[in-house]
């Protein structure tokens, strides 16, 4: 029931700041992604582990710049490589974690430092690998999807 609350368009934002701190993280998805969410808690969700409410924090309209920055400064000391936690796991793929980077890319919102960080790092493989199951993505990558998505800021 409460999923079905926090996806419907008409749920008040206070309500989903509520909804914000559920336990079952399909519904935490939801609200990240409702564009009735405050942008306080969306920044609070910006620190979720789960990457698909991550996510879901980048590609909604509300989300503020300091949140995005939030992200990028937080994936900065997982290395090279993709976290394989349990955290990933949960997230249904593992591309989500290169998705989020590639959406914070572009965000039009996004402030320019956390640009300048996802254009110095590399986030798989520096060379390819033609036996690996998914390309490699690079910070090359990363950057050309800068402007991607059109969104008012």
């Amino acid at each position: 029931m409460r999923y079905r609350v926090a996806s419907h368009p008409n749920t008040p934002a206070t309500v989903l700041r509520q909804l914000a701190r559920d336990s079952y993280v399909a519904t935490v998805r939801v609200v990240a992604s409702n564009a009735n969410t405050f942008p306080e808690t969306l920044e609070v969700l910006a620190n979720h582990p789960d990457f698909t409410t991550r996510l879901e924090v980048v590609r909604n309209p509300n989300t503020p710049p300091c949140a995005l920055a939030q992200i990028v400064l937080s994936t900065q000391n997982s290395g090279n490589t993709p976290n394989q936690t349990v955290d990933m796991l949960k997230s249904a793929f593992p591309g989500v974690h290169n998705d989020v980077l590639r959406s914070i890319a572009g965000n039009l919102r996004t402030p320019i430092e956390a640009l300048e960080i996802l254009a110095r790092r590399e986030f798989v493989s520096a060379t390819p690998d033609s036996q690996a199951f998914m390309p490699p993505t690079t910070n090359n990558e990363i950057v050309r999807s800068q402007g991607e998505f059109n969104y008012n800021p």
